[in-house]
């Protein structure tokens, strides 16, 4: 079986019952594609200087404790036609904002991790931990004592309401 074959051929003959977002993500693949290695190579120029970066303040601490997404969840809409799901789709604004904290680790490689952070009567939140590389090990401990204080926390809730929701 040629896999590579019958894919186009799927394409050609039934690429209207893709989902929009598959479609636009095959659109900027080839894209990307044909831009050439020039911003490929700036890309990961990028990559080291935020790598460096980041290297240089795990010189001075062990973890990094921050909130996974800085802002309080957006309000998701369901688009009711396909002009606002194509909309949708290519408006990154809110998915810069809302990643703006776990993409350079994507880049950078460094470990990281997100728990939940108990906060009553509102959205979830997480805490993102971040470690040197090849810290996993103390990143997983970090993660496991702060779920084990948010756990604590959550059973004196009864007697003790103002702790509720501290990360």
């Amino acid at each position: 079986m040629n896999f590579p074959r019958k894919f186009n051929n799927f394409l050609a003959s039934r690429a209207h019952l893709l989902p929009p977002r598959i479609k636009l993500s095959m659109l900027l693949g080839a894209h990307l594609g044909q831009l050439g290695l020039e911003y490929y190579g700036q890309a990961q120029n990028i990559r080291r200087t935020y790598r460096r970066a980041y290297d240089a303040v795990f010189e001075q601490v062990d973890c990094l404790v921050m909130p996974t997404v800085p802002i309080k969840a957006p309000r998701f809409v369901e688009p009711t036609n396909s002009d606002d799901v194509l909309r949708s789709l290519l408006d990154r604004k809110p998915v810069r904002v809302v990643t703006r904290n776990v993409t350079p680790f994507n880049l950078t490689g460094h470990p990281a991790l997100t728990i939940p952070c108990p906060t009553p009567g509102t959205l979830p939140v997480g805490v993102m931990l971040v470690g040197r590389h090849f810290s996993d090990g103390l990143v997983l401990r970090v993660g496991y004592a702060l779920d084990r204080l948010h756990a604590r926390e959550q059973a004196h809730t009864a007697t003790a309401p103002e702790r509720i929701g501290r990360c």
